[in-house]
């Protein structure tokens, strides 16, 4: 009964983040985002790894299918999801210098990836870019770290979180 257990406790529905080599003044803006949206969050510290690659184990192990890695070594923040291919997460934010606004934004976003809802870049939600986006939008984006081209992978990304909510 006990191995049941453990296995029921590695698939809480959580966000699992992962940290590596970081501190309390880059993990807790994430953790503030995701509470905020009404998303639980389980940490695991770890003492090495690469971020990419562990923000997607995050996601392998979630049953929420969304992972965030923090690396103080490497100066990172990323978020990634189970459906998305291996070196490409979602979204990498430098830590060096980043507000607590921007972390908390990414935990807030991971949040919003798990409940299909819009992301969020700065104070407005934004949806798929547009020829029409003006300069404030692209530099949102690019300040969020948003990678060029992943709005369609977003969506598809969104659509399929919606229908394994669906099917729950």
């Amino acid at each position: 009964m006990a191995e049941l257990s453990s296995i029921e406790q590695e698939r809480k529905p959580t966000v699992r983040v992962i940290a590596c080599q970081i501190g309390e003044r880059e993990l807790s803006p994430i953790l503030w985002g995701l509470e905020e949206e009404g998303i639980p969050s389980e940490v695991q510290s770890v003492s090495g790894g690469e971020a990419v690659a562990l923000a997607r184990q995050a996601a392998q192990m979630s049953a929420l299918n969304v992972g965030v890695a923090l690396h103080g070594g490497e100066g990172k923040a990323v978020l990634h999801h189970r459906d998305l291919a291996e070196g490409a997460p979602l979204f990498t934010l430098p830590l060096q210098g980043v507000e607590s606004f921007r972390l908390r934004l990414l935990g807030m976003n991971a949040a919003r990836l798990v409940k299909g809802e819009p992301l969020l870049f700065g104070e407005e939600p934004v949806t798929a870019a547009s020829a029409d986006d003006p300069p404030e939008v692209a530099f949102e984006r690019q300040a969020c770290g948003l990678r060029p081209g992943s709005e369609e992978l977003l969506e598809v990304v969104v659509r399929t979180v919606i229908e394994l909510l669906g099917k729950g």
